[in-house]
């Protein structure tokens, strides 16, 4: 193995492997039952060796760079606020950019592409994989985040591998352009037919894991966001109901497995706030799974963040009933019922009630602390 080799002059003769090293021990002790003492000097030993390819000229930026930099991403989406690892992802892909991985989709096979740059196949693939994933986390987290995304190339027109070929590419290549289509539908009178259509194409898109169905719903939200609220109550979209419901389902794995990814609140929590927005029974039957699951997730990871996330949805659900009873008792009323027990004033929250929606938590729930 290649860290065999390396380990005996990793600090010299290998730095930014070293970081690549740093980062996977500190994700792995992030994610393990009992972290480890030293979890936050690896995070920042890591860093530190990352941030020298700006400051020290003779430093130099390779393929180690840019997973060490996902590396980051991921730890920094983890455990503070999005912006941080927005910021890496931007990271990322510049160093993907400086590297050229972006140029290595003008062939429709790595056989092909072999021939025209010399590299070979497997090269190939590890440089593709590392686009995917960098450009994939910069899409996401610059939705999450209301930013403008790295735009190096026209991703949805690249060649990328069949699901035969590669099913790790395929599924990264396919949920990024997925997330690429969002900025394509606001540009286009005919966006939420793009939209539409985009998430039709996602629920083809296989999950073979707990984690890529959550990874799956989360590019799903996203692209209901950003769905006219009436067209969306009016023709709703049976294809999302069933990404979320998959995703829903497979929170109880990555609990049991005692994985605390983001996803695990914000898949729930966004859910509810979509099927409450969209007010059909389509997505509405999603409602009692996503409470059932955000509380597994408060129960499992005891914090202000997942704390705040259920009663948050607990209280948006019931001012949404005061609304929707406070409707139907007009209605009563119109039809000759008996009006005594129409109630034609909804209970709105008071302010000391409501959540705190601008206070020191941001939107999406950020990350999830681990306890033990």
């Amino acid at each position: 193995m290649r860290i065999e080799h390396a380990w005996p002059n990793l600090e010299q003769g290998s730095i930014n492997f070293a970081a690549v090293v740093a980062g996977v021990a500190a994700l792995g002790s992030f994610f393990s039952s009992q972290r480890h003492p030293q979890e936050e000097n690896l995070k920042k030993h890591c860093v530190s060796i990352l941030e020298l390819a700006y400051s020290t000229p003779a430093s130099a930026i390779d393929l180690d760079s840019i997973s060490g930099q996902i590396l980051r991403t991921l730890y920094a989406r983890l455990t503070t606020r999005p912006a941080v690892a927005y910021l890496a992802s931007h990271n990322a892909m510049h160093m993907v950019e400086i590297m050229g991985l972006h140029a290595l989709f003008s062939a429709p096979s790595t056989h092909n592409l072999s021939e025209k740059v010399g590299l070979g196949t497997e090269e190939i693939k590890e440089r593709r994989m590392l686009y995917w994933t960098a450009s994939f986390l910069d899409h996401l987290l610059s939705i999450e985040y209301g930013m403008t995304p790295v735009a190096l190339s026209k991703i949805s027109n690249a060649h990328t591998a069949s699901h035969e070929e590669s099913s790790n590419e395929y599924i990264l290549s396919s949920l990024t352009k997925a997330l690429v289509s969002i900025q394509q539908a606001s540009k286009d009178p005919a966006g939420t037919t793009i939209i539409d259509e985009t998430l039709h194409q996602l629920g083809q898109v296989p999950s073979p894991s707990p984690i890529a169905s959550s990874f799956k719903a989360e590019v799903c939200l996203c692209l209901l966001r950003q769905s006219p609220i009436n067209l969306l109550a009016r023709n709703g979209n049976p294809a999302s109901v069933s990404i979320l419901k998959k995703a829903l389902q497979a929170i109880p794995e990555l609990l049991l497995a005692k994985q605390p990814w983001w996803c695990l609140s914000t898949v729930p929590f966004q859910t509810v706030c979509v099927c409450l927005a969209a007010d059909t029974p389509l997505y509405l039957s999603l409602l009692p799974e996503s409470m059932v699951a955000l509380r597994a997730v408060a129960d499992t990871f005891d914090s202000h963040m997942t704390r705040e996330a259920l009663r948050t949805a607990q209280q948006l659900i019931e001012a949404s009933r005061e609304n929707t009873m406070s409707k139907l008792s007009f209605k009563s009323s119109a039809l000759g019922e008996d009006s005594a027990t129409a109630n034609t004033e909804a209970t709105w929250l008071t302010d000391e009630q409501a959540p705190d929606l601008l206070g020191s938590w941001p939107l999406d729930l950020d990350f999830i602390p681990y306890f033990e």
